[in-house]
């Protein structure tokens, strides 16, 4: 994106999800490819903008994630719902835990242990999630 330069990204929300980056810097983000050269200069990538655009709703309005809880199968009624316009990598975070809010829960009882089971895999939830945010 010629149009913006590097300190759109921002730079605390990254540090967060990347703890074991100790010093941040223009070298690891092209690492990550959230900066790439353009016309003899850095400048942030598409994905960068989306991931970590501090403006990211200026360039991409659409860039956000609504989830919503129906009463029955025709969604006329809506029980709960929310609206997420975080960084992508927080916003998924947050629908995950929309989504296990929601699923039911049981126990099978063993002979000393207790395990929980989903009415859906949580695996296949995060799966989801996954190959999303890694195309």
């Amino acid at each position: 994106m010629p149009d913006i330069n590097p300190d759109n990204l921002d730079v605390r929300v990254v540090s967060g999800l990347f703890p074991e980056i100790k010093k941040w810097n223009d070298s690891k983000a092209e690492t990550l490819r959230l900066l790439t050269h353009h016309q003899g200069r850095l400048v942030p990538t598409v994905g960068g903008v989306l991931l970590f655009g501090s403006d990211r709703e200026r360039y991409f309005p659409d860039a956000w994630i609504q989830c919503g809880r129906f009463r029955g199968t025709n969604k006329a009624a809506i029980l709960d719902q929310l609206d997420v316009s975080d960084h992508l990598p927080l916003a998924l975070e947050k629908v995950f835990e929309f989504v296990k809010k929601y699923a039911m829960q049981s126990a099978e009882f063993g002979d000393l242990r207790r395990k929980d089971t989903w009415n859906m895999p949580m695996e296949a939830v995060r799966e989801d999630a996954n190959w999303w945010s890694d195309n």
